[in-house]
């Protein structure tokens, strides 16, 4: 397994679609039952090898030889978060997509939490145009949350979904002020918006509310979307630390293994296992950009909010049920 480059994910998935299991011999057209993608903040190709060789036995290496580890994949243009998932989603690149970044500058929308398109000026940058209208800089980040209060630490605690408030907005075909949901945003489908237009059902998780995109422009492409905030606009930020991150992460995976049994990311009755499904991990990414950790390997606060103790990594159920649905 020799991969050229893949700086901002890796998928691996347990199983793909047709073309897919003709490549492996597997012909009949329900051969192919469930895909789960997995994508990789900051996991280089490299990375992968030298792990699954000196890790052999580890739920990374079993999942490798379940899926698929593509051998010729790159990037797009700009490698980050956004237009990364977005590649592997839609197929599509930045340009297609109409999305280059969870924070960019739009001509078409009015300013986050103008909701009157009153043409309210925030772009602070030098030279920027300062006469109030349509255009502006507009943000699908963690600034878009809806807030509570931590009731251990009394700082902002993200409810996990989107405050419509806190979103740019658009004039609508009605002649409406109306908010634009990062979905709005996107100009092509996903796969999530073709398996559930043939009857699948599909799930998603990731480190953002804004990932709320995911559902393409029907609005309509996901089942479960479960989005466990990383960064708390004036509360905790999980990228402080890699085992904060780690903890983050395992709130995703957690979710995963109810999806794969059947229910909804947290334990609910569902349609069933999902067609396509999958998340997003930050603890590489955080581990590279961090010069050292919290001294005792710990995250206190991160426990104490979210009710976690330290998981190793190396999640034996994930493994295990990953294993089955491969299977399966």
């Amino acid at each position: 397994m020799r991969l050229n480059r893949l700086a901002a994910a890796m998928s691996l998935a347990v199983s793909l679609f047709t073309i897919t299991a003709q490549v492996h011999g597997l012909e009949r057209e329900d051969a192919i039952k469930h895909v789960l993608l997995i994508s990789v903040d900051g996991l280089h190709a490299l990375d992968v090898t030298r792990y699954v060789d000196s890790h052999p036995y580890s739920t990374m290496t079993q999942l490798t030889r379940h899926g698929i580890t593509y051998s010729n994949a790159r990037t797009p243009a700009n490698s980050d978060s956004f237009p990364g998932l977005l590649a592997l989603v839609t197929g599509g690149s930045p340009v297609t997509g109409d999305l280059f970044y969870d924070v960019s500058y739009d001509r078409s929308y009015f300013a986050n939490g103008d909701s009157t398109c009153s043409g309210i000026v925030n772009d602070p940058a030098p030279g920027a145009i300062q006469t109030a209208g349509k255009g502006s800089t507009i943000a699908f980040d963690e600034s878009i949350d809806l807030y509570g209060t931590d009731s251990v630490t009394g700082l902002p605690l993200s409810m996990n979904v989107i405050n419509p408030n806190s979103l740019p907005y658009q004039i609508d075909s009605n002649g409406r002020c109306v908010p634009v949901y990062p979905h709005n945003a996107l100009k092509t489908n996903t796969v999530f918006e073709v398996v559930k237009g043939h009857g699948g059902v599909t799930a998603w998780a990731d480190k953002h509310p804004a990932y709320d995109l995911v559902r393409g422009p029907s609005g309509a492409g996901l089942d479960d979307l479960y989005t466990p905030e990383i960064t708390n606009v004036g509360g905790l930020d999980n990228t402080v630390s890699v085992i904060c991150t780690h903890e983050n992460d395992h709130l995703k995976t957690v979710g995963i293994i109810a999806q794969i049994h059947g229910l909804t990311h947290d334990g609910k009755p569902a349609k069933g296992v999902p067609t396509v499904f999958g998340t997003d991990y930050q603890a590489v990414s955080v581990g590279q950009k961090l010069s050292h950790d919290t001294p005792d390997r710990s995250c206190i606060n991160g426990r104490r909010r979210q009710g976690l103790a330290y998981v190793p990594a190396e999640h034996p159920v994930f493994g295990d049920d990953a294993r089955e649905l491969a299977r399966g």
